[in-house]
This record gives C-alpha cells, structure tokens and sequence, in this order.
C-alpha cells in the first residue's frame, strides 16, 4: 500500500470515476476528521454541531443541492486557542476541511476535492509525528528521511490511505448514489481517522510534554 498521499495522482485517480461520485469521496474524508473536532469541541464530547454539519453534507450530496452556509467560528467556540494546543489544532482540521467541501460543493473542481481529502491524509500524518516525536531528545526534533518514512508507515496514516482507496474503489464502481452515499457514510463512520483511546493517548502524550 502507498504510504504518501500525491494530489495529482489523486485528481487522475477522480478522473476514473462517474463525476456525481467525486464529491462524495471529500464528504467522507470529512466523516472521518469530525470525531477530532468531537474530541475537543466546545459542545463536550458530542460534538453535535461537528456532526449535524456532516449529516448536512450528505443530505446535500443525496439532493443534489449546495449546503446551508455554517459559521466556522460558532463551532471554534471557546476552546479552541490558536497555536496553542495541538488537540485543538487537530479540532480545526475539521472545521479547516469543512470550509474546503464547501468550496468544492460550489465548484466541483477535482482539485478541491482533492485538497479536502489531502487535509485528512495531512492531519493523521500530523497525529502520528506528534505520537512518535520524543521531544525530550534533541536528535529527533530533525525529521530524518528514517523518522519520516516511520510516520508515513504509523497505523493512523496507513488507515487513512486504506479507507481512501476502499472509498475510491466504491465510487468507481458504484452506478446508485444513493447506495455509494450509505456505503462511503456507514465506512465513514466506524472508522474515524483517530478513534476515542487513540485521541485519549495522544492527549496525554503531548500533555505530558
């Protein structure tokens, strides 16, 4: 399996695929970024707001219709403190990769949609860095092409790419949008970028820095 994800081997990858499908590929990325923003919300663990707007989405894809315009600073809200708190950062992914599906809902660029699905690669990247980086050693604070290759290969980044290629496989082959929305939504779901144990050890694991 690929360990990088390469925007424009994607946005050929896009090209293979039926054009009304393409989109649903950004919602899921999206899915799978919404338990981060869950984790850190300003609504507590929930994250209501993380999840109607994504509920939003699909229902807009199933309707064939642009999504409500949201406002990315009401699910910000008082917890999230910029530059501060990587958890918190990983909270913004989501709203960040939300703003991007909205773009590509207006456009239905391939590069957009490409770019929201670059930002859930990005982001577990970012998580596994974070988990494996020993900051008390001065060494490791240089990505070495070793230390990076030992990110690209972290279970949470592998995950992604797996769920992306499973999504790309299901579009390509799917003739029912209504069926590709339930499969890539219900895969989308169980299988969230980081899942609750994994947000908690990261949690402490830069706690503890």
């Amino acid at each position: 399996m690929k360990s990088r994800f390469v925007l424009e081997d994607y946005v050929l990858q896009l090209r293979s695929i039926p054009v009304p499908n393409r989109l649903l590929l950004a919602i899921g990325a999206v899915q799978r970024l919404q338990p981060l923003y869950a984790y850190w919300s300003s609504q507590g663990a929930e994250g209501a707001g993380g999840m109607s707007l994504c509920e939003e989405f699909w229902g807009s894809a199933r309707d064939n219709r642009l999504p409500s315009a949201f406002d990315p600073d009401s699910l910000r809200g008082s917890n999230f403190i910029d530059g501060e708190d990587f958890l918190t950062l990983l909270g913004e992914d989501f709203i960040e990769s939300a703003e991007l599906l909205v773009c590509a809902f207006r456009t239905a660029d391939d590069v957009d949609i490409a770019y929201v699905v670059r930002r859930a690669f990005e982001c577990s990247y970012s998580a596994a860095s974070e988990m494996l980086t020993d900051y008390s050693v001065s060494e490791t604070s240089v990505v070495t092409d070793e230390l990076a290759f030992t990110f690209e290969t972290h279970e949470w980044v592998s995950r992604e790419l797996q769920s992306q290629e499973l999504d790309l496989a299901d579009a390509r082959h799917s003739g029912d949008r209504t069926e590709l929305i339930a499969q890539l939504r219900d895969r989308a779901l169980p299988s969230p970028l980081l899942s609750r144990p994994e947000l908690d050890a990261l949690h402490e694991k830069v706690s503890s820095q």
